[in-house]
């Protein structure tokens, strides 16, 4: 008895001391997801034709900035006990959303590398579309089966699953479902840093014939965008070694979506889109002025 009252008085004064980060945490992860949707949005809208495994990249980071935010869409993220319903849902979603980014992330990757080799004019991998649809689905079977899996270790043991001291989100105290998730991440990244590093061997000598093309730009932006995921891939593997993860840490993490946002968020086409007042601008000068 004596423990959960220190238990809880300590989450309490975490939460407290905190506040500030937590609020931080919470304003750019709120960020990633409206951002995200915008930029989903203008995908949709834009004439330019994008691969699936790019809708589902942007989809990924959705339900990553949604699982990290529940606790705010549930009202409760200035509550030191949240409801265990609640935190249950939250700590399993969230062991969930770094594999299946990063699965998402390798899922982008290897489209790009598919459509660079045949940009090149060489013919397409043995079992190409399949290996593509395969990355497609990947992600979601993976986030699936880890979120089953750690809402039946919550099941099992639901005094485990609290606020964690960060008082950022709801965590397990059992450390298995953490470390999985972040040795899967790690793999996964790295797995994706190396088919970016043959993309790049691929290109180097044929770049002129491929960036004036769609893919070149996604070659450009994957690049600049695995630099982050590198970064990613670093702290997951510090991630599985350490137990107490510190505030600072997990807004690092947080800042990822928002590069994702900015690297593939501003192409051109989506730009156009989402600067609605300049075409609409031009249009009624193409109507004032016929003859142009």
């Amino acid at each position: 008895m004596n423990s959960s009252i220190r238990t809880g008085s300590t989450s309490a004064n975490a939460l407290q001391h905190n506040l500030v980060l937590v609020n931080i945490f919470l304003g750019l992860q709120l960020f990633g997801l409206f951002g995200s949707i915008i930029v989903l949005i203008c995908a949709l809208i834009a004439s330019v034709k994008r691969y699936g495994s790019w809708y589902s990249f942007m989809i990924s980071w959705i339900i990553s900035s949604v699982s990290y935010t529940l606790l705010f869409f549930g009202g409760q993220h200035d509550d030191p006990t949240p409801t265990i319903g609640l935190c249950m849902a939250q700590a399993s979603l969230i062991y969930a959303a770094p594999p299946h980014t990063a699965a998402s992330t390798l899922g982008l990757v290897i489209q790009i590398w598919f459509s660079v080799h045949e940009g090149l004019g060489k013919k397409p991998f043995t079992g190409q579309r399949i290996w593509a649809h395969v990355f497609l689905l990947l992600p979601y079977i993976l986030w699936l089966m880890i979120v089953i899996e750690s809402l039946v270790i919550a099941l099992m043991y639901p005094d485990t699953v609290k606020r964690s001291s960060s008082g950022m989100y709801c965590s397990s105290r059992i450390i298995i479902p953490g470390r999985i998730s972040a040795a899967l991440v790690s793999i996964i990244l790295l797995l994706a840093i190396i088919v970016e590093a043959l993309i790049i061997i691929s290109i180097r000598k044929r770049w002129k014939a491929l960036r004036e093309q769609t893919v070149g730009s996604l070659v450009v932006r994957g690049t600049l965008f695995m630099i982050f995921g590198f970064i990613a891939a670093v702290l997951s593997l510090t991630f599985t070694f350490l137990v107490n993860k510190g505030p600072h840490m997990n807004i690092v993490v947080s800042t990822i979506p928002i590069a994702a946002i900015i690297m593939f968020g501003t192409q051109r086409d989506l730009m156009g889109v989402l600067m609605f007042w300049r075409w609409r601008s031009a249009k009624r000068d193409v109507e004032g002025n016929p003859e142009s």
